[in-house]
């Protein structure tokens, strides 16, 4: 696949990536970093052995519903955007065995609606991971909160930090519980990332 108009290659900087945005890095000092993930998944993958990494920011799971955007921008969509990102991780040296897979968002910001969108990313995540033959070292998946993540390249650490949203139903009343108490997705728990609140 190669890497995309709308991948950047960064070296020594810090970057933020906007929805459907990449970035790769084989800087240990790059810092790669995503705020106000609402239904919109990050994934970040660390390769440690070779101090490179990588972030996608996705917004819908399935590039079928539009196949021409995808060809444009294959990092708007789960199935093309994971694909992409292990392409051009491999392109810098990288071993598939190597990276470490970490994932935010997916958060059911619109309250599950018609679409849920959050709970179709993460259920695309888990499928482009098994397809790729990739195992998710940690995620913060679910939940009602808004998430920002950083991956810092030099060590892995990814560092999240969510910010709880009122419930719709009460805007004066308690805000919804802030994902830390709420770390079940699909019944399963999910592993701790590196948490600052």
């Amino acid at each position: 696949m190669g890497i995309s108009a709308n991948a950047i290659a960064c070296s020594g900087q810090s970057v933020t990536l906007d929805a459907s945005d990449m970035c790769v890095a084989g800087d240990p000092l790059a810092v790669l970093e995503t705020k106000r993930l609402g239904s919109c998944v990050a994934v970040l993958i660390h390769d440690p052995k070779t101090c490179t990494g990588g972030a996608v920011r996705y917004v819908l799971p399935d590039s079928s519903v539009n196949p021409q955007r995808a060809r444009q921008r294959p990092s708007m969509f789960a199935d093309t955007a994971l694909p992409l990102l292990v392409d051009s991780l491999l392109s810098l040296g990288c071993r598939k065995e190597d990276l470490v897979v970490k994932a935010v968002g997916a958060g059911g910001v619109d309250g599950g609606g018609v679409f849920d969108i959050g709970r179709r990313n993460a259920e695309a995540l888990e499928q482009a991971c098994a397809m790729l033959g990739l195992t998710i070292s940690a995620r913060r998946l679910g939940g009602r909160a808004s998430r920002s993540a950083t991956l810092r390249i030099g060590s892995g650490q990814v560092t999240v930090k969510a910010r709880a949203r009122r419930r719709s139903c009460d805007p004066q009343g308690p805000t919804a519980e802030p994902y830390e108490r709420a770390t079940h997705h699909a019944g399963v728990l999910l592993p701790p990332l590196n948490h600052s609140s």
